[in-house]
């Protein structure tokens, strides 16, 4: 069986070109599904940037940029407009992720917040046990 390329089929991170072929393609049986994370400077933006890279190598979810959706780029705002679901990972409880889709208007989505899972900013290593207590959060929320 072949495997599609870009988006969450490809697992591919997304950009103007995955997203075009991915929307084309209806590709994971139509809407895609997405993953954006803070990736900040501390060790919980570590671990969250790492976890929803691992949904996106795992094929659950494409990873999309924080960065295009703050800027409110077409091709980020298509997407997350025929999403079929969205998780926004945050490393603290600032919430920039959430906040930055909140202010792109983007309202519908399922937040993991890392403090709510144990771990504190400034006191978490940025190790495989953290990585991965996130990511089987999001995966329970994908496959739920």
């Amino acid at each position: 069986m072949e495997q599609k390329k870009g988006g969450c089929c490809g697992g591919a991170p997304l950009n103007e070109e995955s997203a075009s072929q991915q929307k084309k393609s209806g590709c994971c049986g139509g809407a895609p599904r997405l993953v954006f994370a803070c990736s900040g400077a501390s060790d919980v933006g570590a671990v969250a940037d790492q976890a929803a890279r691992r949904v996106s190598r795992m094929k659950l979810a494409s990873m999309g940029c924080l960065a295009a959706v703050a800027n409110k780029l077409d091709f980020a705002m298509d997407l997350i407009r025929v999403a079929e679901r969205i998780i926004v990972i945050d490393g603290c409880p600032e919430n920039c992720a959430k906040l930055t889709m909140e202010n792109a208007g983007i309202l519908s989505f399922n937040h993991i917040l890392l403090s709510e899972l144990g771990m504190e900013k400034g006191h978490t290593k940025v190790e495989q046990k953290h990585v991965g207590c996130v990511y089987e959060r999001a995966e329970s929320i994908l496959n739920g």
